[in-house]
């Protein structure tokens, strides 16, 4: 009987630890976060970092669906091998899963975009973002396989709850 109790008791403090991180990492609501990242192009069939890039965005503070929460006024930076200028980006919407995690893509001045992330830390007060703009014909976001893509860019980095 010893060995049944302290087995329960185990399995429940498991799965108290483990509600506790799901928990955590859904961010605040009307939080603000920044952040910077390393600029990889893909040159010669490999991502190669040239320089910093950084980004910002907030937590929605409306439900647009009850319990939800979304990233609101993402603002990235990047540059790529194919402009003199350092290129920027925006996105509003992008539903946090109950895991933390984030996805978006979609088409942007001739750009195909991908920006994901997830939340992790004490309270979701940090995440760890990620953005990829491809400039080629196809709508390919495959940053495993850079020789695949056009002129794009990747941006990796983590941001903080201010």
């Amino acid at each position: 009987m010893r060995r049944y109790f302290a087995g329960l008791v185990v399995v429940g403090l498991v799965g108290l630890a483990l509600a506790t991180i799901a928990s955590g990492a859904t961010p605040p609501a009307s939080s603000r976060f920044s952040g910077t990242g390393g600029n990889y192009r893909n040159q010669s069939s490999s991502w190669v970092r040239h320089g910093t890039a950084s980004f910002s965005f907030r937590i929605s503070s409306r439900n647009y669906s009850p319990g939800r929460r979304y990233v609101d006024d993402f603002r990235g930076t990047y540059s790529t091998a194919c402009s003199s200028h350092t290129l920027r980006l925006s996105a509003t919407g992008i539903p946090v899963h109950k895991n933390g995690t984030f996805v978006l893509r979609f088409h942007d001045s001739g750009a195909w975009v991908k920006i994901w992330g997830a939340f992790r830390g004490q309270g979701g007060r940090r995440a760890n973002v990620n953005y990829l703009a491809n400039f080629s014909r196809s709508q390919s976001d495959n940053q495993r396989s850079p020789g695949s893509l056009g002129c794009a860019a990747w941006v990796r980095g983590t941001a903080h709850a201010r």
